[in-house]
């Protein structure tokens, strides 16, 4: 149960303390609304409840972001979190204490953020723990934070979720801060499952230092108990990475000697500045290492043309004898993201045309690729129709290209009694008119050939025009696959929504 802290007397928070103080096991979450008064002797009274000597057990959350805290109580909440792990001697195993924190406001700047670090590191050595989830996003940190947090949660057992976005003053500078505070005795942050720093201002020497901050040079001198075990999930977005940075970035996705397997499952480097010379980066090192493990990929926003589409697909298609072994150098990744790169309709049927077509055997083409958002590409009738020719997408978006009804009568045929493969389509946004949003309709209505069922139960057409004419074979479309959920817009005139 949470304590949303919206009820008691004014704004006052005594009702919610009380509670925790009271150790109510209903009360496992405390979120702290920015509308309430968190005043520093109640900051001062939550920590003394959930110290090692206080009254609470089954806390484990605490989210008070948006409130002005003072640098002295962030020290001594921070000492209290960590008093629990110094009590139960190993935190990992102890089922009391907090685990998730997200506290301070846009003005906690580096002197919060080292006072809070400060007091998780006052107890025996059990730096950072046993938080595992840390979200310090929109705190206005330097490089100055950054080495408080490498010193605190470096070699931190415990650590699963780490969000710095939107502390521009980070840099360059506070990631080779980062980078030179964490220590070699482990692998550093060797339990993290995510970790993001959107909108840092990191470039390409920052890109350098993360990795120095992620990876030894001599894992195999690291105790097997104090190397990493997990992939992470690594968000960069909004960053001037550029290509440099993605060669830099390199050694994070691309297979490691030692494992055999990628630190990350997940990159996101949206709105990066990357163009086709950080797609080119990217394939280089997969084709070099591999990148086993890798399973999404977030390109969105970067300039990506035609060019970095067919480096794409380079790195996405299978060797010449199909061997399942031997091909793609992405051979995890289930799921990439294109959206707001102008691929045009040439690229677009470059990238696709590596995959698995429908009517194929699965070796003929890659079939690991099962998620492809194509959102504000720049395609056309071509793209769309290449598109829909794969047979083993599951998913694929192409919201917001404005092919309007060209475009729908290109792919209407191609959606003849569904898809033997998509289970969601995303048409939105492309100002296609009612007759040609009836057609590709009407298409679907028809029974499916003998020797395949159609997987789709997902359409989305908001942003085409919708009248009462096609609502009328909506009705039928219900009938005849009811199975299918078709989303839209309301008609226009149409006062009320249309339930389906």
């Amino acid at each position: 149960m949470t304590a949303w802290g919206e009820g008691g007397e004014a704004r006052s928070c005594d009702g919610i303390l009380s509670r925790v103080e009271e150790n109510d096991a209903k009360v496992t979450e405390l979120c702290i609304l920015p509308i309430k008064n968190f005043t520093s002797a109640d900051v001062e009274r939550l920590a003394t409840a959930i110290s090692a000597k206080g009254t609470n057990t089954h806390l484990t959350s605490i989210s008070a972001s948006g409130h002005v805290v003072s640098p002295a109580c962030l020290e001594v909440l921070g000492s209290a979190v960590a008093s629990r792990a110094s009590e139960n001697g190993n935190s990992t195993k102890s089922s009391t204490g907090i685990t998730s924190l997200s506290i301070g406001d846009k003005d906690m700047g580096d002197d919060g953020i080292v006072s809070l670090c400060n007091g998780l590191s006052n107890h025996k050595g059990q730096y950072g723990e046993p938080l595992k989830h840390l979200d310090l996003s929109y705190k206005n940190g330097s490089e100055v934070a950054m080495e408080a947090i490498g010193k605190c949660f470096g070699a931190c057992a415990t650590l699963q979720y780490l969000n710095l976005s939107r502390n521009e003053k980070i840099g360059d500078v506070g990631m080779v801060a980062l980078s030179n505070a964490v220590g070699t005795e482990v692998q550093p942050f060797r339990s993290l499952e995510y970790l993001n720093f959107s909108e840092c201002n990191i470039g390409p020497e920052g890109s350098r230092s993360l990795v120095s901050s992620l990876i030894v040079d001599n894992v195999q001198d690291v105790p097997k108990n104090k190397r990493r075990a997990v992939s992470l999930d690594l968000i960069l977005n909004s960053n001037p990475i550029g290509a440099i940075g993605c060669s830099a970035l390199g050694p994070l996705y691309a297979s490691a000697a030692s494992t055999g397997w990628s630190m990350l499952s997940s990159l996101s480097l949206v709105n990066c500045g990357i163009g086709d010379d950080g797609v080119a980066a990217l394939a280089d090192s997969a084709r070099r290492c591999g990148s086993s493990g890798l399973k999404r990929l977030d390109l969105s926003r970067n300039g990506i043309t035609s060019q970095g589409a067919q480096i794409l697909s380079n790195v996405l298609r299978r060797s010449e004898d199909g061997n399942d072994s031997d091909v793609i150098a992405w051979q995890d990744m289930h799921d990439l993201r294109l959206a707001g790169n102008p691929l045009e309709d040439k690229g677009i049927a470059t990238l696709t045309g590596v995959l698995v077509q429908r009517g194929t055997r699965p070796a003929a083409g890659n079939s690991i690729l099962t998620d492809l958002d194509l959102s504000s590409t720049k395609c056309g009738p071509e793209g769309a129709a290449a598109a829909l020719r794969c047979g083993g997408l599951s998913s694929l978006r192409m919201f917001g290209n404005r092919m309007g009804c060209e475009g729908f009568g290109a792919m209407a045929p191609l959606l003849r009694g569904g898809h033997p493969s998509l289970a969601n389509l995303d048409l939105g946004g492309n100002d296609a008119k009612e007759d040609a949003v009836a057609g590709l309709l009407r298409c679907l209505m028809v029974r499916e050939e003998e020797g395949w069922k159609s997987k789709l139960r997902c359409l989305e057409i908001g942003g085409n025009e919708v009248g009462p004419s096609t609502e009328i074979i909506l009705e039928d479309l219900l009938i005849i696959r009811p199975d299918l959920d078709v989303a839209r817009d309301r008609p226009k005139g149409e006062d009320e929504k249309v339930d389906r």
